[in-house]
Protein backbone atom coordinates (compact mmCIF):
# COMPACT_ATOMS: atom_id res chain seq x y z
CA UNK A 1 0.00 0.00 0.00
CA UNK A 2 1.46 3.25 -1.10
CA UNK A 3 -0.06 6.01 0.87
CA UNK A 4 -0.15 9.85 -0.46
CA UNK A 5 1.19 13.05 0.52
CA UNK A 6 -1.31 16.07 2.05
CA UNK A 7 -0.38 19.79 1.87
CA UNK A 8 -1.69 21.98 4.47
CA UNK A 9 -1.08 26.04 4.32
CA UNK A 10 -2.60 29.13 2.49
CA UNK A 11 -3.21 30.19 -0.89
CA UNK A 12 0.73 29.58 -1.56
CA UNK A 13 -0.23 25.94 -1.04
CA UNK A 14 -3.29 26.08 -3.24
CA UNK A 15 -1.43 27.31 -6.08
CA UNK A 16 -2.69 30.90 -6.31
CA UNK A 17 -2.61 32.30 -9.49
CA UNK A 18 -1.28 29.68 -11.36
CA UNK A 19 -3.90 29.28 -13.93
CA UNK A 20 -2.47 32.37 -15.64
CA UNK A 21 -0.04 30.34 -16.99
CA UNK A 22 -2.63 28.55 -19.08
CA UNK A 23 -3.28 30.98 -21.87
CA UNK A 24 -6.62 29.72 -21.69
CA UNK A 25 -9.47 32.31 -22.63
CA UNK A 26 -11.19 34.51 -20.38
CA UNK A 27 -8.12 34.40 -17.44
CA UNK A 28 -9.49 36.45 -13.99
CA UNK A 29 -6.29 38.99 -14.67
CA UNK A 30 -7.50 42.47 -12.43
CA UNK A 31 -5.34 45.13 -12.56
CA UNK A 32 -4.49 44.52 -8.73
CA UNK A 33 -4.03 41.79 -6.84
CA UNK A 34 -7.75 39.79 -6.06
CA UNK A 35 -9.00 37.14 -5.81
CA UNK A 36 -12.68 35.74 -6.25
CA UNK A 37 -13.73 31.83 -6.57
CA UNK A 38 -16.99 32.71 -8.58
CA UNK A 39 -14.46 33.13 -11.60
CA UNK A 40 -12.63 30.02 -11.44
CA UNK A 41 -13.19 27.37 -14.30
CA UNK A 42 -12.62 23.39 -13.42
CA UNK A 43 -9.82 24.22 -16.29
CA UNK A 44 -8.30 26.56 -14.35
CA UNK A 45 -8.15 24.43 -11.26
CA UNK A 46 -6.75 21.48 -12.75
CA UNK A 47 -4.00 23.77 -14.50
CA UNK A 48 -2.92 25.28 -11.01
CA UNK A 49 -3.01 21.58 -9.50
CA UNK A 50 -1.33 20.14 -11.83
CA UNK A 51 1.89 23.12 -11.36
CA UNK A 52 1.91 23.61 -7.76
CA UNK A 53 5.02 22.46 -5.60
CA UNK A 54 2.83 19.94 -3.70
CA UNK A 55 1.83 17.98 -6.91
CA UNK A 56 5.25 18.31 -7.99
CA UNK A 57 6.19 16.51 -4.59
CA UNK A 58 3.89 13.38 -5.00
CA UNK A 59 5.09 13.09 -8.31
CA UNK A 60 8.38 12.76 -7.18
CA UNK A 61 7.47 9.96 -4.61
CA UNK A 62 5.24 8.06 -7.72
CA UNK A 63 2.06 8.72 -5.42
CA UNK A 64 -1.26 11.11 -5.11
CA UNK A 65 -1.54 14.47 -3.92
CA UNK A 66 -3.39 16.86 -2.64
CA UNK A 67 -4.68 19.95 -0.29
CA UNK A 68 -7.88 21.73 0.60
CA UNK A 69 -10.25 22.63 -1.85
CA UNK A 70 -11.06 26.29 -0.78
CA UNK A 71 -8.24 28.79 -1.52
CA UNK A 72 -6.47 30.59 1.26
CA UNK A 73 -6.41 29.91 5.30
CA UNK A 74 -4.69 30.08 8.47
CA UNK A 75 -2.57 27.93 11.08
CA UNK A 76 -5.11 26.96 12.57
CA UNK A 77 -8.16 26.41 9.51
CA UNK A 78 -6.07 24.40 7.75
CA UNK A 79 -5.63 21.81 10.53
CA UNK A 80 -9.04 21.94 11.62
CA UNK A 81 -11.46 22.95 8.92
CA UNK A 82 -9.38 22.38 6.26
CA UNK A 83 -8.15 18.90 6.61
CA UNK A 84 -9.79 17.18 10.15
CA UNK A 85 -13.13 18.45 8.91
CA UNK A 86 -12.66 18.11 4.88
CA UNK A 87 -11.10 14.87 4.91
CA UNK A 88 -10.74 12.55 8.29
CA UNK A 89 -14.04 13.34 9.78
CA UNK A 90 -15.83 13.66 6.60
CA UNK A 91 -14.39 10.09 5.67
CA UNK A 92 -12.96 11.08 2.69
CA UNK A 93 -9.76 10.32 4.03
CA UNK A 94 -7.94 8.00 6.57
CA UNK A 95 -4.97 8.90 8.44
CA UNK A 96 -3.86 5.64 7.37
CA UNK A 97 -4.12 6.71 4.30
CA UNK A 98 -1.65 9.30 4.16
CA UNK A 99 2.17 8.90 4.66
CA UNK A 100 3.20 12.63 4.28
CA UNK A 101 2.28 15.59 5.34
CA UNK A 102 3.82 19.46 4.44
CA UNK A 103 2.27 22.09 6.44
CA UNK A 104 3.18 25.75 5.46
CA UNK A 105 2.99 28.28 7.94
CA UNK A 106 1.27 31.54 7.54
CA UNK A 107 0.71 34.72 9.07
CA UNK A 108 0.16 34.32 12.13
CA UNK A 109 -2.19 37.09 12.66
CA UNK A 110 -4.38 35.93 10.62
CA UNK A 111 -5.44 33.15 12.89
CA UNK A 112 -6.92 35.52 15.83
CA UNK A 113 -5.17 33.76 18.45
CA UNK A 114 -1.46 34.03 20.14
CA UNK A 115 0.89 32.17 18.16
CA UNK A 116 1.61 30.24 21.39
CA UNK A 117 -1.85 28.44 20.80
CA UNK A 118 -1.51 28.16 17.25
CA UNK A 119 1.66 26.25 17.86
CA UNK A 120 0.02 23.99 20.35
CA UNK A 121 -3.07 22.95 18.41
CA UNK A 122 -0.26 21.66 15.54
CA UNK A 123 1.71 20.03 18.43
CA UNK A 124 -1.57 17.97 19.33
CA UNK A 125 -2.23 17.01 15.96
CA UNK A 126 1.28 16.07 15.40
CA UNK A 127 0.74 13.65 18.24
CA UNK A 128 -1.90 12.19 16.23
CA UNK A 129 -0.35 11.70 12.69
CA UNK A 130 2.87 10.19 14.92
CA UNK A 131 -0.09 7.68 16.14
CA UNK A 132 -0.15 6.52 12.61
CA UNK A 133 3.18 7.09 11.61
CA UNK A 134 2.65 9.91 9.12
CA UNK A 135 5.84 11.58 8.79
CA UNK A 136 5.58 15.51 8.59
CA UNK A 137 7.57 18.57 7.35
CA UNK A 138 6.79 22.33 7.76
CA UNK A 139 7.78 25.34 5.46
CA UNK A 140 6.90 28.86 5.94
CA UNK A 141 6.97 31.94 3.19
CA UNK A 142 7.75 34.19 6.52
CA UNK A 143 10.71 34.59 8.12
CA UNK A 144 9.16 35.68 11.48
CA UNK A 145 9.02 32.26 13.13
CA UNK A 146 12.96 31.51 12.43
CA UNK A 147 14.31 32.70 15.61
CA UNK A 148 10.72 32.20 17.85
CA UNK A 149 12.31 30.24 21.02
CA UNK A 150 8.80 27.63 20.69
CA UNK A 151 10.01 27.21 16.70
CA UNK A 152 13.36 26.58 17.34
CA UNK A 153 12.46 24.19 20.28
CA UNK A 154 9.59 21.74 18.10
CA UNK A 155 9.79 22.35 14.53
CA UNK A 156 12.87 23.77 13.42
CA UNK A 157 14.53 20.16 12.83
CA UNK A 158 11.70 19.13 10.26
CA UNK A 159 11.83 22.50 8.44
CA UNK A 160 12.45 22.67 5.42
CA UNK A 161 15.03 25.53 3.98
CA UNK A 162 14.63 27.12 0.46
CA UNK A 163 17.80 26.76 -1.90
CA UNK A 164 17.73 28.95 -4.41
CA UNK A 165 19.28 29.54 -7.65
CA UNK A 166 22.50 29.87 -6.56
CA UNK A 167 22.12 27.28 -3.55
CA UNK A 168 21.41 29.79 -0.96
CA UNK A 169 19.36 28.62 1.99
CA UNK A 170 16.67 30.74 2.99
CA UNK A 171 14.54 30.47 5.92
CA UNK A 172 10.87 30.76 3.29
CA UNK A 173 10.36 32.32 0.21
CA UNK A 174 9.29 35.69 1.14
CA UNK A 175 12.99 37.26 1.05
CA UNK A 176 13.48 35.24 -2.11
CA UNK A 177 10.88 36.59 -4.14
CA UNK A 178 10.95 40.33 -2.90
CA UNK A 179 14.85 39.79 -4.22
CA UNK A 180 15.21 42.15 -6.93
CA UNK A 181 14.99 40.88 -10.30
CA UNK A 182 14.32 37.46 -8.84
CA UNK A 183 11.59 36.95 -11.23
CA UNK A 184 9.82 34.40 -8.94
CA UNK A 185 6.48 36.03 -8.69
CA UNK A 186 3.32 36.49 -10.25
CA UNK A 187 3.51 40.32 -10.19
CA UNK A 188 7.28 40.03 -11.66
CA UNK A 189 5.51 38.50 -14.89
CA UNK A 190 2.24 40.58 -15.83
CA UNK A 191 2.57 43.93 -13.57
CA UNK A 192 4.69 45.60 -16.49
CA UNK A 193 1.56 44.55 -18.36
CA UNK A 194 -0.94 46.26 -16.36
CA UNK A 195 -2.14 43.06 -14.43
CA UNK A 196 -2.18 41.48 -11.43
CA UNK A 197 0.23 44.58 -9.55
CA UNK A 198 1.09 43.36 -5.80
CA UNK A 199 0.72 39.26 -5.90
CA UNK A 200 3.29 37.97 -5.00
CA UNK A 201 2.35 34.30 -5.02
CA UNK A 202 5.16 32.38 -6.81
CA UNK A 203 4.67 31.82 -10.34
CA UNK A 204 5.70 28.12 -11.77
CA UNK A 205 9.58 28.69 -11.31
CA UNK A 206 9.21 29.79 -7.68
CA UNK A 207 6.91 26.22 -7.36
CA UNK A 208 9.48 24.57 -9.30
CA UNK A 209 12.07 25.98 -6.68
CA UNK A 210 10.22 25.51 -3.40
CA UNK A 211 9.40 21.46 -4.52
CA UNK A 212 13.16 21.15 -5.58
CA UNK A 213 13.64 22.18 -1.72
CA UNK A 214 11.44 19.68 -0.37
CA UNK A 215 12.52 16.92 -2.51
CA UNK A 216 16.15 17.55 -1.60
CA UNK A 217 15.10 17.33 1.79
CA UNK A 218 13.24 14.02 1.17
CA UNK A 219 16.68 12.86 -0.83
CA UNK A 220 18.53 13.88 2.11
CA UNK A 221 16.14 12.19 4.88
CA UNK A 222 16.52 9.04 2.45
CA UNK A 223 12.18 9.40 2.81
CA UNK A 224 10.24 6.50 1.46
CA UNK A 225 6.53 6.32 1.39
Amino acid sequence: MKRGVVGLGDSFMWGEGLYFYSKYKNLPFKSKHNYDSTEMRTSFLQFKNKHRYITKVGDFLDTWSLTHEANGGDNVTSLQERFNDEFIKSGKLLYDDIGLIIYQFTGPERAGIPIETQFNILLENIKIWESYNIKYYFLSWLDIYQHHPLYQKYFIDKHIWIIDENGNKLFGWDELVNTPNSKLSIHSDFSHLGYQVGDIHLNIKGHTIVSNSIIERLKKDNFKL
